[in-house]
C-alpha cells in the first residue's frame, strides 16, 4: 500500500536541533526551507559514505596487510655496517697506537619452518579482513535500511493518528449540534471530548517517536538537515529465487567467508608453533678491512677479512607448549563458530522467506480490511447526517477505520523488513543501491 506524503501539508510539530531533533515545536510557526527528500537508495548510499565507524574498519586491513609484510620480510638478508678506531696509549706497546677498521655483516635467514607457516597465516588474516570490511558494509547497508523503515513506519503512523485527532474533534462539534437539537444525549459530547483528547495525546506519542527514528537515520547517514522520507518498495530478483540457490548463497555469504578465513589462518598459526621445535638455520657473513694507522710503516697494506659461519638453533622450551595449547582452544573456538555459522544460515534465510510469505498474506487481508472499514466510515458518516445512528456508533466506526489503517501499515512495512534482512543474510543486499 502506497503512503501518502502530508508532512508540507501536516506541518508536524518536531523539529531538529543543531545536531539532533530532540525537541519538539510546532513548524507551523517557523519558517523552513524546503526540505529536501532522502529516498531509500540515497539512505543506502550516504550511510556507506558518511559512517565514520566504517572508515575506521578500512584501517584494520592496512594493518593486516602490514602484518603480513612484515612476516614476509623476515626472510630478506640483513646488513650491517662497522666502524671502529683504536688508540693504545702504552708506551712500551708493540701494537700501532691508533688503528682504523671497517667491516659489514650480512645475516639471512635460510630455514625456520614457524616463520614459513606464519607468513601463510598473516596472508590468510589479511584475506579475512578485506571479507570483513566487506561485511561490515552489509551490516551498514541493513542497519541503515531498518532505520529508514522504521522511521518511516513512525511517520505513516504519526500522520494516521493526526488524521484520527482530527476526525474527533470535528465530531465534538457534530455531536454539541445534535444535543442542541434533542438528537443526542450531553454524555454523548464528554465521550467524543474524551476520544478527541485521547486521539491527541497518542498523536504527540506518536511525534515524539517519529522525531527520535528521524535522528537516529539522521546520525547512520550523517544528515543533520530536516528531510522528508520516500515509499519503500523493496524488489529483487533474488527474493524468488530458487530455494536451493539460495542456500547456496547464504552458506557462502561474507560472514561465513570471514569466519573460514579465520579458521583457516588460526589453522596455520597453530602448525606454526608446533614446527618451532625444528632446527632453525641461518648464515653469517663478515667481511672487515683494515684502513691502516698513525704510525709509519714501510709497507703500507689493508688486509681483508672475511669469515663465513653457519648458525643451527635447536629451539626447545615450555613456553612453547603453552603457546601450543593456547591456540588449539582457539583453533577449536573459530572451527564450532564456523559450523555453527553454517548450520543457522539455511534455517535464518528459510524463517525469513516464511515471513515474506506470510506478510504478503496479512497485507492483502490488511487491504481488504481498510476497504470495507472506509466504506463503512462513509456510511456512518451518511447515517449520522439523518441521525440514523448515535455518536457512539459513528465513533466505532471511525475508530474501525483508523485500527485498519495502522494495520495496513505495518503489514506492508513489515514485509519490506522481513525483505531487507533476507537479502542481507543471503549476501545480496547491495543489490539494493
Amino acid at each position: 500500500m502506497r503512503i501518502n506524503k502530508r508532512i508540507a501539508l501536516i506541518a508536524a510539530s518536531f523539529v531538529l536541533s543543531v545536531s539532533s531533533y530532540s525537541q519538539i515545536v510546532d513548524l507551523k510557526l517557523l519558517p523552513t526551507e524546503e526540505p529536501i527528500t532522502i529516498t531509500f537508495q540515497d539512505a543506502l548510499r550516504l550511510g556507506i559514505e558518511q559512517n565514520t565507524d566504517l572508515k575506521q574498519t578500512r584501517y584494520g586491513i592496512a594493518l593486516a596487510e602490514s602484518d603480513a609484510q612484515l612476516a614476509a620480510a623476515k626472510w630478506l638478508p640483513s646488513a650491517s655496517l662497522s666502524l671502529s678506531h683504536n688508540i693504545d696509549a702504552k708506551k712500551n706497546s708493540t701494537e700501532e697506537p691508533e688503528t682504523s677498521k671497517a667491516g659489514i655483516t650480512v645475516k639471512a635467514q635460510l630455514f625456520d619452518a614457524k616463520l614459513l607457516v606464519e607468513l601463510k597465516a598473516k596472508q590468510q588474516l589479511t584475506a579475512a579482513a578485506r571479507q570483513k570490511y566487506l561485511y561490515e558494509q552489509d551490516v551498514l547497508l541493513r542497519d541503515v535500511g531498518l532505520a529508514y523503515i522504521e522511521a518511516f513506519m513512525a511517520e505513516a503512523t504519526k500522520e494516521i493518528a493526526f488524521e484520527e485527532q482530527e476526525q474527533y474533534r470535528l465530531q465534538i462539534i457534530d455531536v454539541k449540534k445534535k444535543v442542541e437539537v434533542d438528537t443526542a444525549r450531553p454524555f454523548e459530547i464528554t465521550q467524543a471530548e474524551y476520544r478527541s483528547r485521547k486521539a491527541h495525546a497518542d498523536y504527540l506519542l506518536r511525534n515524539q517517536d517519529f522525531s527520535g527514528r528521524m535522528g537516529e537515520l539522521g546520525q547512520k547517514i550523517g544528515v543533520q538537515q530536516f528531510f522528508l522520507l520516500s515509499n519503500i518498495e523493496i524488489s529483487s530478483v533474488y527474493l524468488d529465487e530458487d530455494a536451493s540457490r539460495i542456500v547456496g548463497l547464504a552458506t557462502n555469504g561474507l560472514d561465513i567467508r570471514v569466519a573460514r578465513a579465520e579458521l583457516k589462518a588460526s589453522s596455520f598459526s597453530l602448525l606454526a608453533e608446533k614446527l618451532d621445535f625444528l632446527p632453525k638455520l641461518s648464515v653469517e657473513f663478515t667481511s672487515a678491512v683494515r684502513l691502516g694507522s698513525s704510525a709509519a710503516v714501510s709497507t703500507p697494506t689493508t688486509p681483508w677479512n672475511h669469515t663465513a659461519m653457519f648458525v643451527l638453533d635447536l629451539p626447545f622450551g615450555g613456553s612453547t607448549f603453552a603457546m601450543i595449547k593456547n591456540k588449539q582452544a582457539n583453533y577449536a573456538i573459530k572451527e564450532i563458530a564456523v559450523q555453527a555459522k553454517t548450520k543457522e544460515k539455511p534455517l535464518i534465510v528459510e524463517s525469513l522467506k516464511q515471513q515474506i510469505k506470510d506478510s504478503e498474506v496479512v497485507e492483502a487481508s490488511a487491504d481488504l480490511a481498510l476497504e470495507s472499514a472506509t466504506l463503512a466510515k462513509k456510511d456512518a458518516d451518511k447515517l449520522s447526517e439523518l441521525n440514523e445512528i448515535t455518536s457512539v456508533e459513528h465513533q466505532r466506526a471511525i475508530s474501525d477505520l483508523f485500527s485498519a489503517k495502522y494495520q495496513a501499515v505495518n503489514a506492508h512495512l513489515k514485509r519490506e523488513q522481513a525483505k531487507l534482512k533476507y537479502l542481507f543474510e543471503i549476501g545480496k543486499i547491495r543489490e539494493l543501491l
